[in-house]
């Protein structure tokens, strides 16, 4: 899990999560607004979208609200379980699901390394 996360807001014009994505070489990021996950916008969300109208467009028309996430104390398998049953490479870590505090991001890439870790012990 990473802690140190790339977030944007909702009120974020999508243009900037463009220059994010140019920036960081990312296809996704959390949205947090008042220091809770509202939702994810990734790279896809956007080629959804009709390129003339992004630059007037904000990050909470385009991103996924109902976004999954996954606790800190939830299992490598759960989690990759949960990344290849909806098609997705990165989840958001939350504190739990009141505060939905976000904490981190767990990539695709992350849980492969610890369950091929863990299954060599």
């Amino acid at each position: 899990m990473h802690e140190d996360v790339v977030t944007v807001s909702s009120k974020v014009p999508v243009p900037e999560v463009r220059d994010l994505i140019a920036l960081y070489n990312y296809t996704g990021f959390p949205v947090v607004d008042d220091g809770e996950l509202a939702g994810v916008i990734t790279f896809d969300d956007l080629r959804r979208f009709p390129l003339n109208a992004q630059d007037e467009t904000l990050v909470e028309e385009v991103a996924t609200k109902n976004a999954i996430f996954v606790h800190p104390d939830q299992s490598v398998k759960y989690t990759m379980d949960l990344m290849y049953q909806n098609g997705i490479g990165r989840l958001p870590v939350v504190r739990d699901n009141e505060s939905k505090e976000l904490v981190g991001i767990i990539t695709r890439t992350d849980a492969i390394q610890v369950y091929e870790k863990e299954a060599q012990q």
